[in-house]
């Protein structure tokens, strides 16, 4: 079988070559339709069908096996497919910060057996998680976060026994945590996990105690904003290696266990913004606890604990308005670590006195619509941002002499300083910090759960955490020169926000590679960042000035394929003739609908066929130029096309041919 192309009676034979393919058929066959039902694929994806031997991008092989599909950020569109299960020996799949993915996760996504790493962060995901999740018995690491997920959570999550991170924050998920009941498993049996995240989520009922147990080794438990209501468990306290728990943004009640103060390990305590009551808990012995929110609770009427005192790690105290009366005692003020206080809307009264030993951290302290009657003012307070207005010593005369009393404005947010004053950046570049132009990646990354508060001087936060991402991108060989921060804060439901950009080494662009190596390397937590930033997401701006000169969502990723009975010719790959023909002739899209002037007169396309088995007839019109006579093609079939096809204008010596173009 061979094509006849004849030109001024030249005529060219070109015949079939078969070439071994390196990767399994069974691989082929699921990355192919992974590649059909996916737009702005990598363009490497578009050289050849063997993933392995032609080195697709984002793909990983191991004996002619595909074992790492990793795609982070690299603008795909589309569904994800049931064909997803034929990848049997798949270890990673990271479609982590791609918007364009939508649609339900299919329940095929259970018949991969190897999967340890399933990343999904960041995509729009829709409908219910399947319950075949829990058939991936090898998985170890669960991000699912900032999707749209909705439903109940799967008990079967329960038999992932292997499990050290389950993160669906962020999503719609509804009902109550699951837990095992002797027949049905559930996630109280999840022993390995390291975090549970289920933060931002729309979930009800009572926290189970059956949840927690002795035999846990969680670190991290985020069950903020959501609908939980009863009390929080005893069993809690089970837990000993605990460092996070916030339970805020809920509606819980009752009292505080007493139990709380034998977790010696935690770190980061928030439970805000519930109606817990009862005696405020005594955390005596808690000498770890650098976070501390109690705010906008029914606690009982008291005196400002004086536990609070005893606490050596302390940078953050916040009791807004938990029915707390009284003097300050000045010695609350001198903890060493201490940076934050707010104390607003309560009852406290007398003089304020904060002291001659103050904590050299403390920058903040928040004691608005109070009582206080009088205030002792040393000349080292006028370095700290005091906030006293609806108290009783902000009178006419105080208020004219004292920055206290009036609400103070927002700081500037820091940002990572530049001496760049002579450079001028074009074309959309930025400068980085070490004054050269380019296309960085950013996005922002999102603190669940820091130990610090200080964002009035956050110099040197910001420079540990540059100095850790950089170390990271280095010891990971991705080429990032440098890393700045800025748009630094706390929103209103605590957690800490910084833009990141990310600049290129050695280029004024980064590489499909080294995009989807940094997406994974912030969505699967492989990063690390000094231990008081905690547990981070991450969300990207979508890359699209790639240093291969295309950009996402606008690169073709289209093939000239011609099928003739049993042969595909695709250029580049099977047919070595064709492919060095055409990779000569200058291909220039003209237009993206099949309904355009350049298509018209071309082809007829079968409608009413289905998708998969639609075909087109090129006509050749009798009436135009000789050349186009020349090429004799028979009917083609087009297989596997998509709802949309693309005409190029192919020219070879100012020889115009049409060539039909499907995406594969």
């Amino acid at each position: 079988m061979f094509i006849r192309v004849t030109i001024l009676l030249l005529f060219i034979f070109i015949p079939v070559t078969i070439i071994r393919s390196e990767t399994d058929s069974q691989d082929v066959n699921a990355l192919m339709s992974l590649k059909r039902m996916w737009n702005n694929v990598p363009p490497s994806w578009n050289h050849g069908n063997d993933s392995c031997g032609d080195q697709w991008e984002g793909i990983a092989c191991r004996d002619s096996r595909v074992i790492s599909i990793m795609l982070s950020g690299m603008g795909l569109v589309g569904l994800l497919p049931d064909e997803i299960q034929r990848l049997s020996e798949l270890e990673t799949l990271d479609l982590s910060y791609n918007k364009g993915l939508t649609g339900c996760l299919p329940p095929a996504i259970g018949n991969l057996p190897n999967l340890n790493t399933l990343i999904l962060a960041g995509c729009n995901f829709y409908g219910e998680l399947p319950y075949t999740l829990g058939s991936l018995s090898k998985l170890r690491f669960l991000s699912l976060n900032s999707n749209g997920f909705s439903g109940p959570i799967p008990q079967t999550l329960g038999n992932l026994s292997e499990l050290y991170w389950l993160d669906l924050a962020a999503n719609r998920l509804t009902g109550n945590i699951p837990i095992s009941n002797g027949i049905s498993p559930g996630l109280d049996m999840l022993v390995h996990a390291k975090l549970l995240n289920f933060g931002g989520n729309q979930l009800s009922g009572e926290i189970p105690p059956q949840l927690f147990n002795e035999n846990m080794n969680l670190l991290h438990l985020l069950l903020e904003n959501n609908q939980f209501s009863g009390t929080i468990p005893t069993t809690l306290s089970l837990v000993r290696t605990l460092e996070t728990v916030r339970l805020d943004g809920n509606f819980l009640i009752g009292s505080v266990p007493a139990s709380i103060n034998t977790l010696f390990s935690l770190k980061t305590m928030l439970f805000s913004n519930n109606k817990l009551g009862g005696r405020m808990p005594d955390l005596t012995g808690m000498n770890h606890l650098s976070y501390l929110d109690m705010s906008n609770n029914s606690f009982e009427v008291s005196d400002l604990p004086p536990w609070i005192t005893a606490l050596p790690a302390l940078t953050t105290l916040m009791m807004e308005q938990t029915q707390i009366r009284g003097i300050i005692p000045a010695a609350v003020f001198n903890l060493p670590q201490l940076q934050k206080v707010v104390l607003k809307n309560n009852k406290l009264s007398g003089m304020l006195d904060i002291g001659a030993a103050r904590s050299a951290q403390l920058q903040f302290v928040d004691l608005q619509n109070n009582m206080i009657s009088d205030y002792i003012q040393r000349q080292a307070d006028n370095s700290l941002q005091l906030i006293l207005v609806g108290n009783l010593v902000c009178g006419p005369i105080l208020t004219e002499q004292s920055h206290s009393c009036v609400l103070p404005e927002l700081n500037p947010s820091y940002s990572t300083p530049q001496n760049c004053k002579k450079v001028r950046c074009t074309s959309g570049k930025t400068c980085s910090p070490s004054c050269h132009c380019s296309y960085p990646y950013s996005g922002t990354l999102t603190f669940v759960a820091p130990q610090f508060s200080n964002l009035e001087n956050f110099r040197n936060y910001a420079a540990a955490l540059e100095r850790a991402l950089l170390s990271d991108f280095s010891s990971n060989n991705i080429p990032v020169e440098s890393v700045s921060v800025s748009n630094i804060y706390r929103d209103t439901l605590n957690n800490l926000h910084i833009t990141i950009k990310i600049f290129p080494l050695d280029q004024s662009r980064f590489s499909r590679k080294a995009i989807l190596m940094i997406g994974f390397m912030l969505s699967s937590q492989t990063f690390e960042l000094p231990s008081y930033y905690g547990p981070a997401i991450f969300l990207p701006v979508e890359y699209t000035t790639f240093s291969d000169g295309s950009e996402s969502g606008s690169e073709s990723t289209s093939k000239v394929v011609l099928i003739f009975e049993f042969s595909v010719l695709v250029f580049g790959s099977i047919v070595s003739v064709t492919g060095a023909i055409l990779a000569s002739l200058g291909i220039q899209q003209l237009c993206t609908n099949c309904s355009c002037s350049c298509c018209n007169n071309w082809f007829h396309t079968n409608n009413n066929a289905p998708a998969e088995q639609s075909s087109v007839r090129l006509q050749v019109p009798r009436t135009t130029t000789p050349f186009l006579q020349g090429l004799q093609l028979s009917q083609l079939h087009l297989l596997y096309v998509k709802s949309y096809r693309t005409c190029l204008n192919i020219t070879l010596r100012k020889i115009t041919w049409f060539f039909i173009v499907i995406d594969m």
